[in-house]
């Protein structure tokens, strides 16, 4: 004999039943209906649920690295205009160290003029002397010589050191502000990664 089918078995196993036990099963019925629609109505809103979450998920994410860009960009903003006014602090602090340097450069080659013209009035006093040199001109001469290369020197070494000094001053500032400027940034990106994660 070959298996019957379930519907055949479900009829045979109803009509086994008493009676009253029928009626309590057919009352299940439309209850475990009502409980199945109940439960796919759960499910829809739970799916609804989900999807609306997912999308406020989606948004929050889209605002969050919206707004990540913002500060980003804020801080090449920022970061730009600080080294701007550093670069101007630094170029103010300098803009008249060129007087000094121009100074020291040129003080040695006036007095290295003044050797030359002081040495040709000293050469030209020994040819025109007619019984030999003249020793006073060719003193004056060698004075003068001496004279303008001593001053050209004086003048020179305290303009170079001032230069030095205040070229000394300047990097100094410039790397203070670069360190500040290194650590402000540090510490904004720190600021942003902090509220990034």
């Amino acid at each position: 004999m070959g298996k019957l089918p379930a519907s055949k078995k479900m009829r045979q196993w109803w009509r086994r039943q008493a009676p009253a036990r029928q009626d309590r099963y057919a009352t299940l019925a439309p209850l475990l209906a009502v409980l199945l629609f109940l439960a796919a109505i759960v499910a829809a809103f739970g799916y609804l649920r989900l999807e609306e979450m997912e999308r406020e998920q989606e948004a929050v994410r889209h605002d969050l690295e919206y707004a990540q860009q913002r500060l980003r960009l804020s801080l090449i903003e920022r970061r730009e205009e600080l080294a701007r006014r550093a670069q101007f602090l630094v170029r103010h602090l300098s803009r008249h160290i060129w007087v000094l340097e121009l100074i020291a450069a040129s003080a040695p080659l006036f007095g290295l003029l003044g050797t030359v013209l002081g040495m040709i009035v000293a050469f030209q006093g020994v040819g025109q002397g007619v019984g030999g040199a003249d020793t006073a001109l060719l003193a004056a001469g060698i004075w003068e010589a001496l004279l303008t290369t001593a001053f050209g020197l004086g003048v020179a070494l305290p303009f170079s050191i001032l230069a030095a000094v205040f070229n000394n001053a300047v990097d100094g500032v410039r790397d203070m502000v670069e360190d500040a400027l290194t650590e402000i940034v540090v510490r904004a990106e720190g600021r942003s990664a902090k509220a990034e994660g």
